[in-house]
Parts: structure tokens; sequence; C-alpha cells
């Protein structure tokens, strides 16, 4: 008998020679052996208590029936012998639970049926040789489950439809070249696990692989495997939501794919998140997504900290092997020092965003995007909202809006960065990029409406925008459609940078609704646009707005192809300009237009040196220089983007001359609206306080600032202030805050160098080794995790205590004015949505800000560029809105009337100069008439508004002698 076993262990031993667990032979394995050696050829099967399992096999009498027992008792009868399991293949079935408590491994063509609710225990080594089957029958069967002291080898063969198919308590799984499929969870490794997952199929399961807590990969760990959804969901897993591919939860940090970035990548198909991440830290190789149209590729979500991902793609040229495709989001992030690099994106709606969602304070982050290439985009190829950054970087970016099929009124951003927070010293850095509008048509027929924005910053400060190449390949607009594009465009953004841009469009013919500009600044101030070269726009340059004072325009190049080089609307203030440094080459476009300014002796701060040969035009603005170099074409072709000390921001004096026209009283009111007064008011109210250098005794300045400090002018000045700076660090916060980064930073760092280390051990002692050096490192890791986690408390607490103190301040003004509650409305709103923590508006929220957006902007003053800005929504006609708004040369005869109050709450007096027999016709946005009256030799006329929805209306009187006025009426209850 023993030279039997002799024999059979020497033909077992070429198998497993490499197997640790072939040297380990207990007692009960070598008595097993020898009973089942005498019962080998024993005829009869006992199936009893597993007939339930007669639906799923053809022949009972083949399995052997375990009810529950350990494999130390089994073997010999149930189970054979550890020796003859090896090169014999063998079916079982298991109704409650079988556990391995000595080494077992199954030999190829074995299978293993697990009844509704069974489990397999792992308490030793365990192994398959390959082609080995473990499914369930009938309901779902429970999970194998590895403890500790347990290692699990599969290679080949199939595991299909547990709860949990691998959960790993602490042990090891060795998982290559099989099926897992139609379960739950696939595996599920919890702190303290060890994995190596290369090769397999995940197929059909709810979740591919979820990590919780530590766990150390071994080798190439999770690398060369397939998840893809391919049926409908598993049955009967109603306590996990979503579906993911890969699901990282606390991790202190994890590489995903192999990092050489050799063999079969990781592919994820068709999961609602293909990769997730909640407050884990991890590194991702060597692994691709596709085809999910909604969701998320991979989801980042931070609480209560900030988190590392660091995401590297398979590279970034038009032929290299998409990171993500086919997606609706690809990278989804909030509170993650997110990095990535050298990626492609191909078809989505977003392609990277961070926007926070579900209540998540955002904390500050940082941000690198670099090398990669991102198109076929539907809304955003990279979007950054409300968010805050430490350092924030997006540069050598290829992005093509080349999606050809377009929806009628679609809006695409190329870089949108929207309502964010610079919270150190740093500039955010969008730089060398390259984007490009790319031909297009649309399955909609042959009316074609859409907009592109290359580059949009909207109600965000320090930003620079520098040495990006942006362009416009096909003309402007075709016979019956209306293709709008704007290179870059700043909205309520002051104090950024945009220089040596190169802009370019295919042709400036006119749109039949929107305007392409190569640079388009909307109301926002104090920024440099220096050194950019702008080429085939209808207008090259566009100022919008009296917020645009104190800008820097210089060392520009407006190419004679643009329709206008220069265009300021109606009421725009951008300061004075006094260098003769823009370069205006050929005489193929008008120079500047200033359209709708002032008429002469109309005082406004927009000043310029100028030489034209109508120095009396009406076209330019006063006060008039007309000096000559301002519009002379160079002798010599400037060469683009001049890398010059010029393209910098000058130490000019921090007043403007609309700051001084407003402190001395020489300010006049646009078109007699007292608003722009009342702003210019404000705007140097804020200068003032900036610089108290500036409030000497007996001065203007002191005078100017003591008249308006205490009343609405200096309030709502310093509630501006606060807003801006509500999420700012103070500077002992900012450095505890830096140090913990980088100490985070280091520390994974050193944790990834060990796992290299690990994936190049040789011998199990050495992994061991490296494991114990691993958890070490790790758990001072979450010692400086639980430190950011309370400084971000900290922050948090210290964010919220300024949203109520500006609350507090807010309820105090006294808003006399329709202006002044305008403001203070936006403020409020702005406020408390960010004390809420929630990035969406209310309906009630959202219609009252539309209301003030819908106002005229002359009249509703700056709240009313808050609230455009707060419900993104920029593109209005303030001619169209404004009442008794006439062109210069118009000789309409207008029907003098005044309306209030406007906005209105429940009546609304509308008056005449003289007894007036009139129509009242009241109508909405959309046209329809909403009343219809008529007045007979009346003076006024009392307007009921009650029974109107809050918003913008359209107020037209008309009286029998032909002339007619047309109001707009704000209902605000």
């Amino acid at each position: 008998m023993k030279k039997t076993i002799f024999a059979l262990w020497q033909a077992d031993k070429k198998h497993l020679f490499a197997k640790k667990f072939a040297f380990r032979w207990p007692p009960q394995v070598l008595c097993a052996s020898i009973i089942t050696l005498m019962l080998l050829f024993a005829s009869g099967r006992v199936h009893g208590q597993c007939d339930d399992a007669i639906p799923c096999v053809s022949n009972i009498n083949e399995y052997k029936c375990i009810v529950t027992g350990t494999a130390s008792n089994l073997m010999g009868t149930q189970l054979l012998s550890y020796f003859q399991a090896g090169f014999q293949a063998q079916k079982i079935i298991v109704k409650s639970q079988l556990q391995f408590d000595v080494p077992y491994r199954f030999f190829e063509g074995s299978e293993i049926i697990l009844l509704p609710g069974a489990k397999l225990y792992i308490g030793s080594d365990f192994v398959t040789l390959g082609n080995v089957t473990i499914r369930g029958c009938g309901d779902r069967w429970s999970e194998i489950r590895v403890f500790s002291n347990g290692t699990f080898t599969f290679e080949g063969g199939e595991i299909n439809g547990g709860d949990i198919a691998i959960k790993v308590l602490g042990g090891t799984v060795n998982l290559s070249g099989a099926v897992i499929k139609n379960s739950c969870i696939g595996v599920d490794l919890t702190s303290g696990s060890k994995a190596k997952i290369l090769g397999n199929h995940f197929l059909d399961n709810f979740y591919g692989v979820r990590v919780t807590g530590s766990t150390t990969t071994v080798g190439e760990g999770i690398s060369h495997n397939t998840f893809e959804i391919v049926s409908g969901d598993p049955t009967n897993c109603t306590s996990l939501t979503n579906r993911h591919a890969i699901f990282l939860v606390n991790v202190p940090f994890i590489a995903i794919g192999n990092q050489d970035q050799t063999g079969l990548p990781n592919t994820i198909k068709n999961y609602t998140f293909g990769l997730a991440a909640n407050n884990s830290n991890f590194n991702l190789y060597n692994t691709v997504f596709r085809d999910k149209l909604t969701g998320s590729a991979i989801e980042l979500n931070g609480i209560g900290g900030t988190f590392n991902a660091n995401i590297f793609g398979l590279g970034s040229s038009e032929s290299s092997v998409p990171l993500i495709e086919n997606y609706e989001q690809g990278v989804s992030s909030i509170n993650y020092n997110l990095t990535i690099q050298n990626a492609l994106f191909k078809s989505g709606a977003r392609h990277i965003r961070l926007l926070p969602q579900n209540n998540v304070t955002t904390l500050p982050v940082s941000l690198n995007l670099t090398n990669n290439r991102l198109e076929r985009f539907g809304q955003n190829a990279i979007i950054c909202a409300e968010a805050k950054f430490n350092q924030a970087t997006i540069q050598n970016n290829t992005i093509l809006d080349n999606l050809d099929d377009v929806m009628i009124g679609q809006i695409r951003y190329g870089i949108r960065w929207q309502n964010n927070t610079m919270t150190g010293l740093n500039h955010g850095q969008i730089v060398n990029n390259t984007i490009k509008d790319v031909l297009k048509t649309s399955s909609t027929g042959s009316s074609e409406y859409w907009r592109h924005y290359g580059i949009q910053v909207s109600q965000s400060t320090k930003v620079n925008v520098e040495l990006n190449v942006l362009s416009q390949d096909y003309q402007h607009s075709q016979p019956g459609d209306t293709r709008s594009y704007e290179g870059i465009g700043l909205f309520s953004s002051p104090f950024n940078e945009v220089r040596s841009n190169q802009i370019t469009s295919g042709g400036p013919s006119m749109p039949d609704f929107f305007i392409n500009n190569g640079v388009y600044v909307s109301e926002s101030g104090n920024n440099l646009i220096s050194c950019n070269n702008v080429a085939g726009f209808f207008n090259g340059f566009n100022f919008n707005g009296p917020l645009c004072d104190k800008t820097q325009f210089k060392q520009n190049t407006i190419q004679g192809d643009n329709l206008n080089g220069l265009n300021l609307t109606s009421g725009t203030i951008i300061g004075q300009q006094l260098k003769k440094d823009n370069v205006w080459p050929g005489n193929g476009s008008t120079e500047a237009i200033f359209d709708g300014n002032p008429t002469f002796g109309e005082i406004i701060a927009s000043q310029f040196e100028i030489s034209t040969p109508n120095i009396n035009s009406a076209l330019w603005a006063n006060p008039r220089i007309p000096n000559a170099g301002w519009f002379v074409p160079p002798m010599t072709p400037p060469t683009p983007n001049p890398p010059t000390d010029l393209c910098y921001l000058d130490p000019d004096s921090p007043k403007s001359g609309a700051d001084e026209q407003a402190i001395t009283g020489g300010f006049q009111a646009h078109k007699d609206y007292p608003a722009s007064l009342w702003e210019a008011q404000l705007k140097a109210f804020r200068t003032l306080s900036d610089y108290p250098e500036f409030l000497i005794t007996g001065s203007a300045d002191l005078q100017f600032y003591n008249a308006h400090d205490a009343g609405s002018v200096g309030k709502l000045s310093r509630s501006i202030s606060a807003w801006e700076d509500i999420a700012q660090f103070s500077a002992l916060f900012e450095s505890a805050w830096n140090g913990n980064q980088v100490s985070i930073t280091q520390k994974i760092e050193e944790i990834k160098g060990k796992v290299l280390e690990m994936s190049q051990a040789e011998t199990p002692a050495q992994q061991e080794q490296i494991a114990q050096e691993i958890a070490s490192l790790e758990v001072a890791l979450l010692t400086l995790q639980q430190t950011n986690q309370t400084l971000s408390t900290q922050y948090q607490t210290i964010v919220a205590a300024n949203i109520t103190q500006l609350l507090s301040e807010l309820n105090n003004i006294n808003a006399a004015e329709v202006w002044e509650s305008n403001l203070k409305t936006s403020l409020t709103l702005l406020a408390q949505r960010a004390g809420s923590g929630n990035s969406v508006w209310t309906s009630t929220e959202h219609n009252t800000l539309q209301a003030i957006a819908y106002q005229c902007r002359f009249a509703g003053g700056i709240g009313v560029v808050m609230a455009r800005a707060a419900i993104e929504q920029f593109n209005y006609d303030d001619q169209a809105m404004c009442p008794g708004y006439t062109e210069r040369s118009s000789n309409t005869a207008d029907l003098p009337v005044k309306l209030a109050p406007n906005p209105s709450t429940d009546f609304c007096s509308i008056t005449f100069e003289n007894p007036t027999t009139a129509t009242l016709l009241v109508s909405d946005l959309d046209g329809r008439m909403i009343r219809s009256l008529d007045v007979k030799e009346a003076s006024s006329y009392v307007l009921d508004t009650r029974d109107l929805v809050n918003g913008l209306y359209t107020v037209t009187i008309k009286d029998d002698q032909g002339q007619q006025s047309v109001n707009k009426l704000v209902i605000l209850h």
C-alpha cells in the first residue's frame, strides 16, 4: 500500500511540483487515501438529500451528495483522496456547506454543484487544475469564502451563479484564465486579503471585483481581465446599486492593471460604472472602458476627505487604443486629486467631469490633465464646475468637436471652467491645448443650429489661458443654418489672463442669430488680454458690459479678415487703453466698432488712442485721443504670439477711469439707467476697500468711501467680496492642508514602490515580508488620511460659518431699488445653495433667478449678470429687453409710458404723460398673448399681476395715434 501511495505521489508531483501545498500532507490525507483506494471501484451511489438537484443534472447517480462537512472527514467517501483528486475528475453536489480544512484540489473536468444558499469554505490550500466548473442549481448559491489561513487557486474553468462567487476574508486568491459569471459579486476582497487576478472573463456579474480596505496585489495584480455585460441583471442582488466592474471602497492604495502597460488590457464593457472608487487611492494602468451609454466609465467620490487617482492611458494619438469609448461620462470626480495622462477619449456626452453632486461638499484638490486626446463629445470634453483647486493644470491636450450628428440647439464646450475657486496663490493653467471645431452635419434636416465654445471661463478668477490653438475649420454659417463659434469666452470672470493664443475661424459670414467671436469678454474686468492672434471672425475681440472695466488689451494681432477687429457693445467699459502696441495688419476689416456707446458729450471710461480718416465718426467711443499709431498696420507682419514681457500685467494704478469718475461725480449713467451709475459706485467702493492707502484725510476718495460705507453700496460691495472669498484658505490652514497633502502623496509613493517589489518577489517568504511592510505603511497612511478628514471637517466648518455670516449680512441690507434687490437675491441664493452642498437649483430658485436674468441688463444691474451666470445662460438680447432702448439713427415714435413697481408683486401701475386711448397687450417670453386690454382717455391703468407666475413679460401699448411702447415687466411674488 505504501508503494502504491508513493507511485501516485510521483505521478502527481509532475503536476504540482511548484505548488507549496503539494508538500503538506496532514495525517488525515494519508488515511483518507488508503480508504479511497479500497473503495475506488465500489458500486452504487447514495444521493439521498440531494434529490432537489435532479432538475439540474442529467444523471443524479454520477454525483456525490454532501450536506455539510469538512474535507478531512469526507475524503474517502464523498470526496476522493487528495492524491486521486489530482488526476481524476469528480462530481459533487453541496447542499449546505463544505469546508476545506486541509489542502485539496480538483482535476480538470470536475464539477461542483451548489444548491441554493450553499457555501464553500476555504481554510487551507485549495487549487483547481483547469476546466473545473462550479455552478448553482435553482436559486442563487451563497459564496466561496476564503479565510485568512486559506489560499484559493482557480486556473481555468467556470464559476457560475453565486451571491458572492469568491469572498476573500484575509486569505489569498489566485485566479487566472477563468470565467466568473452570473454572480452578484464576482470577487469580493476584504481588508488583509491578497490577490492575483489575471486573464479572467467576468461575465454578467452585478459587480465584477469589489475591494474593501487594505488589499495586497501579487505579481501583476488585477490585469488582462475582461469584464462585460451581455445579458440582463443577475436576480436577487437587491442589496447592490448600479453595476460596477471594479468597485474600490476605503482602499489605502491599489494598482489596477499592469504598470508596464504590456499585454492585453483589462477590458470593461457595458457596465454602468466601469471603475468606481469611494475614499480610495489608486493607480490605473493598461485598462480600457467600452460601450455604455449611461453612467461613468470611472466614478470617483471622496467623502469627508481628499484622495488620489492617477490614470494612465494607452496613447493619445488618433490611432491609439481609447481609454474610454462610448460612455455617457468618461471620468467623473469629486474630492480627488486627479491625474489623467496619455489617454484617448472617444464618443461620450462628457469626457472628464469635475462637478459636485448628491450634496457632497467639495474640498480643495489638484488637477493634472496632460497629453490627452478627447473627441466626439456631445456636451463637454472637459468640465470643471463648482470645484476648488490648490493646483490645476490642463495642458498639451487635443480636443476635437467632431461628433457629426448634432441636435438642434446643442451647445458644446471644449473646456468649460465654471464657478471654480483657486484656494492657493497659484493660478489655474489652461495651456498649450489644441481645440478644433470640425465641419459637421445634422440628421435633423437642412436647418442647423448649434454652438461651440473652445474655452469658456465663467464666474471664476485666477485662470491663465495661454498658448492654446483654437480653430473652426469651416464656414461660420451656411444658408438656413446658425452655427455659433467662440474661441475663448470670459463670463463674469475678473482677474484672469488670456495670453498668446492663436484663434481662427472658417469665415466671418453673417449668422442668423449668434455672432462668432475670437475672444468674447462679458462683464469681466481686471483681465489681461494680450498677445493673442485672431483671424476670420465676425468679431475678433468682443467686449460686453460695464464690468469689463480695467481690462488690459495690448500686444494683440487682429488680422484683416475679421469683419470687425474689435467690438464694444452698448454700455461697455473696458478702461483707458493708452498703449499703442496692438497690431492691425491689412485693410480688409473695420478696425473697431463701438456699437451703441454714448454719443458726443456723454462720458464713458473706454479711452483709446486712435487713427482714422473720420475722427468724428459716431462709431468711436468718447473721450477720443486721435493720435497716430493705434490702428496703423505695421511695416512688417508681426510674429504671432510674441513671447515678450509686454504680455504680462503692468503695475498700473488699481483705480480705473471709471472709478475716478464715480468717485468725483463725473460718471454719467448709461442711457439714463441709474443702475449703471450705481454699479460704477459699487466697483469704485470695492477698489477703495481693497486699497485703503487711497483713503487720505480730506481726499475725495475718503469722502466717497464714508458716504457709502453704511449704505447699500458699501454693504453689497463687501457682500460680493465675501462671496468671492468664501472658500479661501487662511495662510495657517493652507500650510497645514498642503503639508498633509504632501505627506499623503509621499506615503502613497512608498506603498507604490513596495507594490512594485511585491510583483517582482520570487518566493512566498519575500512576498510575506513585503506584505508586512505594506501593511505598516498603510497604517501610517491611514493616520494621515484621518488627519486629512479632520482638516476637511475644519474647512467645511469654516466655509459654513462664512456662509452663515454672509447670509446674516445680506438679510440686514435694505434693498430699496430693483438693482439692489436683484444683487441681494442672487447672492443670497448662491450662498444658500453653497451652504446646502447641493449643486442643483430647486424649481423655485431657478424661476427666481430666471426672472432676474430676463430683466434689462442696464436697469437690473449686476444682479442680472450674476443670475444669468448662476443658471448658465449667457446669450441675451439686451437691446430687445430694455424698455426705451433705441438705436442712435432710429426715428421710431415712442409712446412715453412708465411702469412701476417693476419688478411687480401684486399690481403694476402704468402711467401716461397725457390722457391716452390705447390697447394694452401682455405676452410671455414665447410670444403667447396673456392679456389684451383697452384703455380710454386714461392717465394711468393698474395692471393686476397676482395670478401671473414669476417671470419676464412684454407689455406692448399702442395708442390711437400710431405711437407705441414696448416694455419689459418682471413678476416676482
